[in-house]
């Protein structure tokens, strides 16, 4: 008996080390436009949200000006401090920060680009430690800060014209049909 809790013992032990080893911490950026395609005179909200598998500790925009072309830009004000959070994307758990938003609106029928943005970020990834005691007698756990840039996907916006109403509907809508 004292053999089989001793070989248990030592089996843990062993396996510890080889689940610390972890690879990178994920992060990237999704662009979230909220409706799409968007009727022409309408607007359309844009969010630019960060995604990581490990804590944010810093996020710089190397991006200085959103700017974009055949129609209006209006930056919304975003509390970054009360932005983050756990999302559930592709049947995982990321950490989220919303870093902007932003309303779009066009007077002309076509496509809006959203240009990308460019993201330096600082993670902070926990070490998992060797000895099975440490969460026990609860030491504090040992973590590494990681560097890493991404860029959000340059987002394409349709803008449509809006659709014309039947004879039924003018009738149902009590408009008068000539």
């Amino acid at each position: 008996m004292k053999r089989l809790l001793l070989l248990a013992l030592a089996l843990l032990l062993l396996a510890a080390p080889a689940a610390a080893q972890k690879s990178a911490p994920t992060l990237f950026v999704r662009t979230i436009v909220k409706k799409t395609p968007f009727i022409k005179g309408d607007s359309t909200l844009v969010s630019f949200v960060l995604y990581s598998d490990a804590e944010f500790q810093k996020v710089v925009c190397k991006t200085k000006k959103l700017k974009i072309k055949r129609g209006s830009l209006r930056k919304l004000d975003v509390n970054r401090a009360r932005s983050g959070g756990r999302a559930r994307y592709q049947n995982r758990i990321y950490n989220t920060l919303i870093w902007s938003q932003y309303m779009v609106a066009s007077d002309d029928v076509g496509k809006i680009v959203v240009p990308p943005l460019e993201f330096e970020c600082v993670l902070r990834v926990y070490q998992q430690s060797n000895d099975p005691f440490d969460r026990f007698f609860n030491r504090r756990r040992s973590y590494k800060d990681v560097e890493m840039k991404t860029k959000s996907e340059e987002t394409t916006i349709e803008v449509i014209e809006k659709p014309r109403k039947n004879t039924n509907e003018l009738l149902k809508s009590g408009g008068k049909v000539i």
